[in-house]
């Protein structure tokens, strides 16, 4: 743990206590498995803020993960960097795995990297983490003082949101004289549709851990979307429920919260073509677009919409932000309350980083990098010296990892555009790469022969 003069850029932490009656109270909920729009029908966040009682918020239509993998991002944001910058891998969520011994050495946040919590504590924050089987809550906990595991029997609705709202509102009703700051990191919604969602997929067999060949010849999109309404609609009343009641037990102290998404519902892979395609298309942008609203204090009763591209990572800065605190030294991201100039908005891009996959969203399009290095994690330097590869290729050769799909026309990313729109393509080739060789990068410092070797035979995070 840093001692807190090093926590900060700067070593401008202030003296603890001396305004703490004027500091908010933060709130942090991360529901994995959360899209920003259903399977098969788009649209579906506005439906999932009003089951929420359509609280006055400031929402962000095109938000981006870093990583589907909920341990990987839910670092990601806690630290306002890259997942590979860190460096920290994703996790398998299969229980036999759940042992130090098994996991590999990127599962954990490097005590040179500052979190959320760690600042906050330095400003005179109460922190607090609460969860309820997700992956890798113990490694987050030794950043907050203080960590609930919230055992709750699984069921259709995967977290019992009134024992969670129970527990919320008693730790926010102590110590009223220090602020406080709780994360709320909730079980994968979808936990408790598995065997239903099999039936619908069409698949013999569905692990947490896998990834599922989905067609409209062995699955129904209506059945899935269905099933995904249905739990979407139960967790939105839930959560929206333990806000109201957070509200109205929050005293003279105002409330801000952030509501997101660690990573979507993950539908695999569209079967399109054979197996001797250059690529199949891989169905990222419901796994990686989720919800975002920052939720202002009940005295405050505006809304509005912004359709900027947006990374989770900026969410560390909004919350240092209203904290008053420093942004440490390495965190990148912008403070989603200060909005962006014009140009900035129109040319902001989302990047991510999981298993042999990296992609760029900028605008309406998506490009998706794909080494076919199966099993192995984003933080590989081998996915970096491919990426070099490529950029050297002559055109023809270099599409062959790559697709560039139309977003917003074309959702289930079917139609590859890179050889139709190549000017379009190079572009954000050179930005991806820009990304991982610069603020995405994997530190040099972090590797040895022996850590790579460990890596490669451990198991890492996979593409999913």
């Amino acid at each position: 743990m840093l001692a807190p003069e090093q926590a900060v850029a700067g070593n401008t932490a202030p003296s603890v206590g001396s305004n703490l009656s004027s500091l908010p109270d933060l709130l942090l909920v991360l529901l994995p498995g959360l899209r920003a729009d259903e399977p098969a029908m788009p649209g579906a966040e506005e439906a999932f803020f009003q089951a929420m009682g359509s609280p006055a918020a400031l929402r962000f239509s095109n938000a981006y993960v870093q990583s589907t993998h909920p341990f990987a991002s839910a670092a990601s944001i806690l630290t306002g960097m890259y997942p590979c910058a860190i460096p920290v891998c994703g996790l398998y969520e299969n229980s036999d795995l759940d042992t130090d011994a098994q996991r590999p050495w990127c599962a954990s946040i490097p005590e040179d990297r500052p979190t959320i919590p760690r600042v906050l504590q330095i400003y005179g924050y109460r922190t607090d983490l609460v969860s309820v089987r997700f992956p890798g809550a113990d490694i987050l906990a030794s950043e907050f003082q203080t960590w609930d595991d919230a055992d709750e029997t699984w069921g259709e609705d995967a977290t019992d949101w009134q024992a969670l709202t129970t527990r919320t509102v008693q730790w926010f009703s102590r110590d009223r004289d220090r602020p406080s700051f709780l994360v709320v990191a909730a079980a994968d919604m979808m936990v408790g549709y598995r065997p239903k969602l099999r039936k619908a997929m069409g698949l013999a067999s569905y692990k947490r851990n896998q990834f599922a060949i989905f067609s409209g010849e062995s699955g129904d999109p209506g059945a899935i979307s269905a099933l995904y309404t249905q739990a979407a609609t139960l967790l939105a009343r839930g959560l929206g429920s333990m806000l109201d009641s957070l509200r109205g037990s929050s005293g003279n102290r105002p409330l801000w919260s952030v509501v997101t998404s660690t990573n979507g519902i993950n539908l695999g892979e569209w079967s399109v073509g054979t197996h001797a395609a250059p690529m199949e298309a891989v169905l990222l942008e419901g796994t990686l677009h989720v919800p975002l609203a920052v939720l202002p204090p009940e005295s405050i009763q505006e809304s509005s919409v912004r359709s900027q591209v947006t990374e989770l990572r900026s969410i560390a800065p909004t919350l240092l932000g209203l904290a008053g605190a420093t942004l440490p030294a390495g965190a990148t991201g912008h403070d989603l309350l200060a909005g962006l100039p014009r140009e900035q908005a129109e040319n902001a891009t989302a990047y991510a980083a999981f298993g042999d996959m990296l992609s760029l969203r900028l605008g309406r399009y998506l490009l998706t990098f794909r080494c076919f290095l199966h099993g192995r994690t984003a933080l590989d330097p081998e996915l970096t010296e491919r990426l070099r590869t490529s950029l050297e290729q002559p055109l023809q050769a270099s599409m062959v990892n790559y697709r560039l799909n139309d977003i917003v026309r074309d959702p289930f990313q079917y139609t590859d555009l890179t050889a139709r729109e190549a000017a379009r393509f190079l572009y954000m080739q050179k930005l991806l790469a820009e990304h991982r060789l610069g603020a995405a990068a994997p530190p040099a410092s972090a590797w040895d022969p022996q850590r790579l070797w460990k890596l490669r035979m451990s198991p890492a995070d996979g593409y999913w």
